[in-house]
């Protein structure tokens, strides 16, 4: 198209404006032809203008026909610009493939944010998909990266349906990506057990002239017992906390709940420990992940236990064996946010050989045992202690510190601390 031609869209408008030009004039021709006599007055002006009507519909047509070749086009060239861009990255991504097993957690998201924000969100959910199976069932902060992308990936398709693009980002896609905290994706927690590899056993040599010992019987094997029924079966738990600050919560929550399942009938819940994930800190309620589908109503069962022993209504449950078929049967995860320290037991001190502005101490910690533990038997001449007592901290006015022993909080005073606080 030429410079000097005007855009389809004026070409519309000039070839409607001069269709009811022409539309006009036939309005005003024929009532004049009526009025005139012989069947050429009547018949040839009106042939003239009618075919000056259909010349203009036609031209109407043309130009919006041509209107939406340009648009086609348009949007064609999009799609290749996109699919080219992509390309770029794709060999940079599958380059570095073979390597993605043995980066770390918070390599691992990286590699995944780039596919995020390089593909459209359709390929890159089948991208992650392709890489979810390849994770290590034990690298609980890799897992959830990859469960969080495919989380992202949806709600982009879904918010993002019919458009397929804008003047800032022109290509579709993730543009949510995962945080990735500057501590090592799992800051704490546990460590998988190795599993033996057994040794061959040398065969000695056999003596000349000894005959060779005949094979030895074998004995007979006993039928595999039958595990028992899932509802009294133990199903392991791995807590999953987002803060170093809320670990010895999450482990007193643990023990609770591990209580609370060993004296009722049902499935059984011990705790495997807890590890800190700093990377998922946008985990927002209670969330269990459970790794088979006969796992679900233990699922809601562990759910409503933790709820009672953290004190929280929210949560959920969530299957994730979809997109990590390789999980291990006999556990299960609970994954914890942050969490508020609304009830605790506490005891308070005071140390007249300490400064003045440190006079007194309150320190809380989430299980009685924990608190009796920090607080000990302190006899040193000037200390006095008050019991470790159940403490309703919605009630305290105080500024408390995390990370004091054992992960307690605490806080010093110059005067004694008031209730709700254990007093002296």
């Amino acid at each position: 198209m030429s410079d000097l031609e005007p855009p389809p869209q004026d070409l519309n408008q000039l070839q409607l404006k001069k269709l009811a030009q022409e539309i006009e004039k036939l309005s005003v021709e024929i009532p004049k032809i009526r009025r005139e006599s012989g069947w050429r007055a009547t018949v040839i002006p009106s042939t003239v203008s009618i075919a000056a009507v259909v010349l203009s519909l036609v031209s109407l047509y043309n130009a919006r026909q041509a209107q939406d070749y340009e648009q086609l086009k348009a949007e064609r060239d999009f799609a290749v610009n996109c699919a080219n861009s992509a390309a770029d990255v794709a060999k940079l991504v599958f380059d570095k493939s073979e390597t993605f097993d043995k980066l770390p957690a918070a390599g691992k998201i990286n590699f995944v944010n780039v596919i995020l924000a390089s593909y459209p969100p359709l390929v890159a959910q089948r991208f992650v998909k392709a890489l979810a199976p390849r994770v290590d069932p034990a690298d609980t902060g890799s897992i959830w990266a990859l469960q969080e992308a495919l989380d992202r990936i949806a709600r982009e398709i879904a918010s993002n349906s019919g458009h397929p693009g804008t003047a800032e980002f022109p290509c579709p896609a993730v543009k949510d990506l995962i945080p990735v905290r500057p501590a090592a994706s799992v800051v704490a927690g546990l460590s998988p057990s190795p599993v033996p590899i057994p040794l061959p056993v040398p065969t000695p040599a056999p003596t000349a002239g000894a005959q060779p010992a005949p094979p030895p019987t074998p004995a007979p094997v006993a039928p595999a017992p039958v595990p028992p029924a899932t509802a009294t079966a133990d199903l392991t738990v791995y807590y999953q906390a987002t803060r170093m600050e809320d670990r010895t919560q999450a482990e007193a929550i643990g023990q609770a709940v591990a209580k609370a399942s060993a004296g009722s009938v049902g499935v059984h819940f011990p705790s495997a420990g807890v590890e800190v994930v700093s990377t998922a800190a946008s985990v927002s309620q209670i969330e269990i992940r459970y790794y088979h589908r006969d796992q679900e109503d233990a699922a809601r069962q562990l759910l409503s236990l933790v709820q009672q022993a953290s004190g929280q209504s929210s949560g959920r449950i969530r299957f994730i064996g979809n997109s990590f078929p390789n999980l291990p049967q006999g556990r299960i995860e609970v994954w914890l946010p942050s969490l508020p320290w609304t009830n605790a037991y506490c005891y308070q001190e005071s140390d007249q050989r300490k400064p003045a502005s440190q006079r007194f101490l309150a320190l809380c910690l989430p299980a009685k045992d924990q608190c009796d533990r920090v607080r000990g038997p302190n006899n040193s001449q000037g200390v006095a202690q008050s019991a470790c007592a159940a403490t309703d901290l919605t009630k305290a006015s105080w500024s408390p510190l995390s990370g004091g022993i054992n992960g307690a909080r605490y806080q010093y005073s110059p005067t004694a601390f008031p209730p709700p606080f254990p007093q002296l």
